[in-house]
């Protein structure tokens, strides 16, 4: 189950990740690239080694990064859609017009894909991928996410800020590598500027997350508060991870933007989008909190209502 843990774990014992894919309610086992790789990593004594001397590091990601942006890496594109049946019909290139892997994984989708809840008082998705909702987070420091510490203030780096917070409601937008990785705004709204925290490029797979929720504020992140006429103050963080050679924002401070509109990217890798809502302003979906309470994240799509206004 996502996020359980396990006592001494051995890495070929991790168990597959599964989700719940919301259009169909049923229960799937998610794909992961190299995931033998990534159980390794993090649940083996001779990986974690590897990880703290190599993966982590920026080099590492950087290094990484720029060889998906040569025309060398296209050749990895088509391979990856067939792996991961992705319907390249939703995008708006054909395939061979991509000139890098990069090119392909920063790939923008046909609008008429995506439809967007209009109502005004709706926060949508602002991503496609894989969410975990918590109607409220507990007013101390430090809150429980499946068994694991996390820490409002140091994911922010900003005590003052966390306080405003406590018993708000957060939700955890996982991205895949196989996912559309453009991100956009959930609600009409001023977004102010992004403020960048520096860290490290731990996975934020599952499989790496259910041994320490810390990656969320150990990792490279950036975020920005919205500014909304409904919701109030609400923050947006993008959160970097393995391989993920950086975040891209294409949005002008202080500027308006409808909800829908593109607020930046992720280059190439996996990664996450943490939205914070304060006290009492959002009720977040059913399905999306029975999910949650279960241990599965359940697979949304970019403007999907994700939760009202209380």
């Amino acid at each position: 189950m996502l996020l359980h843990l396990i006592k001494k774990p051995s890495y070929k014992k991790i168990p597959s990740i599964y989700y719940i894919d919301r259009k169909t309610a049923l229960i799937r086992r998610e794909k992961i690239p190299a995931e033998q790789w990534l159980k390794w990593l993090y649940h083996d004594p001779f990986g974690n080694l590897a990880l703290e001397a190599v993966i982590k590091r920026n080099a590492f990601t950087r290094f990484y990064g720029r060889y998906m942006k040569t025309p060398r890496s296209s050749m990895k594109i088509k391979s990856f859609v067939n792996m991961f049946g992705i319907d390249n019909s939703e995008f708006e290139k054909e395939l061979d017009d991509y000139t890098s892997f990069n090119d392909f994984f920063i790939r923008k989708i046909k609008k008429q894909q995506r439809p967007m809840n209009p109502d005004p008082l709706v926060v949508t998705s602002p991503v496609d991928g894989k969410l975990l909702a918590f109607a409220d987070i507990n007013k101390e420091t430090h809150f429980i996410v499946k068994g694991h510490d996390f820490s409002l203030s140091e994911f922010l780096n900003n005590n003052r800020l966390a306080e405003e917070y406590y018993n708000g409601s957060m939700l955890i937008f996982r991205l895949t590598p196989a996912d559309y990785h453009r991100f956009h705004f959930p609600f009409d709204c001023f977004p102010g500027r992004s403020h960048k925290i520096r860290g490290k490029y731990y996975s934020v797979s599952p499989i790496s997350v259910s041994k320490k929720i810390k990656t969320y504020y150990q990792n490279k992140r950036e975020f920005t508060i919205l500014r909304s006429k409904s919701f109030g103050n609400v923050i947006m963080a993008e959160i970097g991870a393995t391989l993920v050679g950086s975040i891209k924002q294409t949005f002008i401070p202080d500027a308006f933007y409808s909800k829908g509109e593109e607020k930046g990217y992720f280059e190439f890798g996996g990664s996450a989008v943490i939205l914070l809502f304060k006290r009492d302003i959002i009720n977040i979906d059913p399905d999306l909190i029975n999910n949650t309470l279960l241990s599965y994240e359940t697979r949304v799509l970019m403007g999907e209502s994700v939760a009202v206004r209380t």
